[in-house]
């Protein structure tokens, strides 16, 4: 996921964030710029339950053309970043999995 054709560059983070943004704004019934319902907005992008949630930002044909979309190695990337870890094993508070990376922090490019 950190390499090859999977890989998501910096300067692609803000499409991902736009479309989050934009499924995912107004789920609190506020169109404010603010993810307050983030268990609806999470919903919107399990790849397990929604068909392509990233199709709006897909590039045509599925492969990288540039910086305005996601190829199809990308989606599997930001599919597997959300999606949560399952363990085949209990861990001490008897959890089998842990969540995957939330959905709203796309933009940040952190330091």
């Amino acid at each position: 996921m950190q390499t090859g054709p999977g890989w998501i560059p910096p300067a692609k983070y803000g499409v991902v964030a736009a479309e989050v943004m934009r499924q995912c704004d107004a789920l609190d019934g506020l169109d404010d710029g603010v993810i307050g319902n983030y268990l609806g907005c999470n919903a919107r992008f399990d790849a397990v339950k929604v068909a392509q949630p990233f199709a709006a930002i897909r590039c045509p044909g599925g492969v990288d053309t540039g910086n305005g979309c996601v190829s199809d190695a990308q989606i599997s990337t930001l599919s597997q970043m959300h999606a949560p870890t399952k363990f085949d094993f209990e861990l001490a508070n008897g959890w089998t999995e842990f969540p995957g990376y939330g959905l709203g922090r796309e933009a940040f490019r952190g330091g």
